[in-house]
């Protein structure tokens, strides 16, 4: 009925991202239940009054649970609970008490709290499946929020995108470099190469990102209709690979996309006078909120790459090829197939090569440059979707029934792809001399380094 609110409580202030190293307590009770203590911190809308109840998902122990990971249990800890009889008595204070709220420079809307658990020792949870599954079920939801993430950062970019344009259209400055004559009437800044070079990273990140969180969706859908096991494995595979990737590249690119954009105001987009400040603000935690961008490099690297011998990325190049081919149809799109392809075998040689890394046992060279192959399959990803739509703009195009409005509307779309592969794409070359350097990795996974 949307009267209750709900949160994720994972976080302790001692652990941090450490889930394993938590320490909230559950203590078994005659009756069923358990009695929690400990603290969470940084529990979004962990308190407020917007609605009458909130229930809390909280990771905790069970008293003589395993260490480690393996040890975790998920319980259910309202913020207000039921008098007996339960489900007939009114609501009560469960022991859940703010200790505090964050002042964070964005996403102000939204508070993010400091809570504790039991303190007078009163507060009551409820065991959510299995004890000792904690982590594997509180994931089906982190998993999901990632990719809500992942779609905000890009969402946030979005508007951002469409705030400097509009700008870029009515601000008027300087002449345009081939008529710079100062006879010449001031030119709107949308005609300044750079402005536009700024505007079309902001179009190239938004559409080209939006794209790939939507093919993350629809594996989602594809695996709750998959009626054989083949199939539900197969989308399972590559969900698991790029919801990280989806997540890292709507967060990390809608930072630099809402960063042109404020650019492309110039001073006025630092004022609050224009969005721009706020969204600059706002963005910014995409790329720690669950998980951060380190973190989710590690888990691609270190667990969906070498997970069932290396079968999602094997799916996800089955994916990518298949898309290629078909795109190879067209004349126009030949080069940029090339390039595809050949970025392919760039990211299929780094990759083995960081796996023999892996095979010698040195985990922290291994993973040095996580946050790098990250970003290289990042790029990957958004140029397999730009391939695909820049082939459905042509397809279009070719049936010849299009208005005016459509026909503008597809060739930016392979204007935008052609921008892509140029400025965005080309990084690849840096990205992957650094990772086959093996020299550097060393450097950077080395502890005797003095920093």
């Amino acid at each position: 009925s949307g009267k209750w609110g709900g949160t994720m409580c994972l976080t302790e202030p001692q652990a941090g991202s450490s889930l394993s190293d938590i320490s909230t307590t559950a203590t078994p009770q005659p009756d069923g239940t358990y009695k929690i203590n400990g603290q969470k911190i940084f529990i979004s809308a962990g308190d407020q009054d917007v609605s009458e109840n909130i229930i809390h998902l909280v990771l905790a122990r069970i008293e003589g649970a395993p260490y480690g990971t393996k040890g975790i249990s998920l319980f259910i800890v309202p913020k207000m609970a039921f008098a007996p009889p339960l489900g007939v008595g009114g609501l009560e204070t469960n022991d859940v008490a703010s200790i505090g709220i964050y002042h964070k420079m964005g996403q102000k809307a939204t508070p993010a709290l400091h809570l504790g658990f039991g303190a007078n020792n009163e507060c009551v949870g409820y065991l959510l499946g299995e004890a000792h599954q904690g982590l594997p079920q509180m994931f089906q939801m982190m998993n999901g929020a990632r990719l809500g993430v992942g779609l905000t950062g890009i969402s946030i970019a979005s508007a951002a995108y469409y705030a400097s344009l509009q700008y870029a259209h009515e601000r008027t400055q300087g002449r345009r470099l081939n008529a710079k004559s100062a006879q010449n009437e001031p030119t709107v800044i949308l005609n300044h190469p750079d402005v536009r070079r700024m505007l079309l990273t902001q179009k190239a990140v938004v559409e080209g990102g939006l794209a790939f969180i939507f093919q993350c969706y629809h594996y989602m859908d594809l695996l709750k209709v998959s009626e054989t096991m083949e199939d539900k494995t197969k989308y399972d595979a590559l969900l698991e690979l790029l919801t990280p990737v989806a997540k890292t590249y709507g967060a990390e690119m809608g930072i630099v996309s809402v960063n042109q954009g404020l650019q492309v105001l110039g001073g006025y987009g630092y004022t609050e006078d224009f969005p721009l400040e706020q969204m600059a603000r706002d963005v910014r935690i995409m790329s720690i909120y669950e998980g951060t961008t380190g973190i989710q490099s590690q888990a691609l690297l270190g667990r969906q790459v070498t997970r069932n011998n290396g079968l999602a990325l094997k799916l996800w190049k089955e994916e990518v090829q298949k898309d290629v081919a078909e795109a190879t149809n067209y004349e126009l799109f030949a080069p940029y197939c090339n390039a595809l392809n050949k970025e392919l075998q760039r990211f299929e040689a780094v990759t083995n090569h960081l796996l023999v890394i892996a095979g010698q046992g040195n985990a922290e060279v291994f993973m040095a440059d996580a946050t790098l192959y990250m970003e290289f399959f990042g790029i990957l990803n958004v140029a397999w979707q730009w391939l695909c739509m820049a082939q459905v703009a042509q397809k279009a195009l070719l049936t010849k029934t299009f208005s005016e409005d459509d026909r503008v509307f597809y060739e930016s779309k392979i204007q935008t792809m052609q921008f892509f592969y140029k400025y965005e794409l080309s990084k690849i070359h840096y990205l992957a001399d650094c990772l086959l350097n093996t020299e550097v990795l060393t450097v950077v996974g080395d502890s005797e380094i003095i920093i």
